[in-house]
C-alpha cells in the first residue's frame, strides 16, 4: 500500500473571478489549459469552456479565414484581368487615335 501516489493533493486548486464586462464581448484568445479538470479557461475573463466545443469553434474560424482567403484571391484576379482588358482597349484606342491624326493631316 505504500506505493500507491495520492494524485489528489498535488492539484492546483483554481480561484474563479467574477467575469468582467467587456464592451463588445471577449474574443477568448489568451487561453490556458487545465489538466487537471480537463477544461479551457480564458485568461481574461475566466470564463470556462469544453475543449470540444473550443477546438470547434476554433476550426470554424480557421475556416471562414481559408474561404476569406480565397475569395480575396478570386476577387483580386478578377480585378488583374479587368485591368489587362482595359490597358488593351488604352491601347487600342491610342492606335485608332494616331491612326485618325495621320488621316486628318494627309487629307
Amino acid at each position: 500500500m505504500n506505493d500507491i501516489i495520492d494524485f489528489t493533493a498535488k492539484a492546483k486548486e483554481t480561484v474563479m473571478t467574477p467575469v468582467s464586462k467587456f464592451t463588445g464581448g471577449c474574443p477568448h484568445t489568451k487561453i490556458d489549459l487545465d489538466e487537471h479538470r480537463r477544461v479551457i479557461e480564458c485568461t481574461e475573463c475566466r470564463k470556462i469552456f469544453e475543449p470540444f466545443d473550443y477546438l470547434l469553434k476554433w476550426a470554424n474560424g480557421q475556416q471562414r479565414i481559408i474561404w476569406k482567403i480565397t475569395a480575396a484571391k478570386h476577387e483580386a484576379e478578377s480585378l488583374n484581368n479587368q485591368i489587362k482588358e482595359l490597358k488593351r482597349q488604352k491601347r487600342n484606342l491610342q492606335a485608332q487615335v494616331n491612326r485618325l491624326k495621320k488621316k486628318v493631316i494627309l487629307e
